[in-house]
């Protein structure tokens, strides 16, 4: 059989395979791959609340992980400290969210964490009207929207804060008389840890 132009790039091309597969065991040997850095972008999506540390932000532990790390919640802004309906804020949150598994999504639009470390996400809620914590809060005036055009919920956020404002419900009752208690959620049924 005569070796021809096509015979002739077939072996070349099988050659480069077998040289290029080569290469790769012999660097793979030479250096072996370290184990994946921990950073936001390879945060797994679900979550286990372990606490609430103030109405926008939680302490988190993936299932079966021991690293605990804080997840900045992307769509509001709480009242912190001295200010009105504080308080209130954080214990709604501790009533929805303690002891629940959450999801966990990034917003495309934001950086992936704060310069604090803290990661920017989104919590999601299974089994939830609005299906995202902020819209919840937003629309039961336990935190403010806070969102920009481009995010993904924006307009649904601002929607619920408007609700909750003409409804008086929550940080809209902040006139300067006493705050109203924070509502009651009803997160559903939790599973054990």
């Amino acid at each position: 059989m005569p070796f021809t132009p096509t015979r002739a790039r077939h072996a070349a091309t099988k050659s480069f395979a077998v040289a290029a597969g080569i290469l790769v065991c012999v660097c793979a040997v030479a250096a072996p791959v370290a184990a994946a850095p921990s950073t936001p972008n390879l945060i797994p999506p679900r979550a286990h609340v372990l606490e609430v540390i103030d109405g926008d932000t939680l302490l988190v532990r993936y299932s079966g992980a021991r690293e605990k790390f804080v997840v900045d919640i992307v769509g509001i802004d709480a009242p912190e400290g001295e200010e009105c309906w504080a308080a209130q804020s954080a214990q709604f949150a501790a009533d929805t969210l303690t002891g629940r598994n959450i999801g966990l999504a990034p917003e495309k639009s934001l950086p992936d964490a704060e310069p604090t470390g803290a990661v920017l996400r989104h919590v999601l809620l299974d089994n939830d009207m609005d299906g995202d914590y902020a819209l919840t809060a937003a629309r039961q005036g336990a935190a403010r929207a806070h969102t920009a055009d481009e995010m993904g919920l924006g307009r649904q956020l601002v929607a619920a804060e408007e609700d909750a404002r003409n409804g008086h419900r929550g940080l809209w009752t902040c006139d300067g008389s006493a705050p109203v208690a924070a509502p009651r959620s009803d997160p559903g049924p939790r599973p054990a840890p």
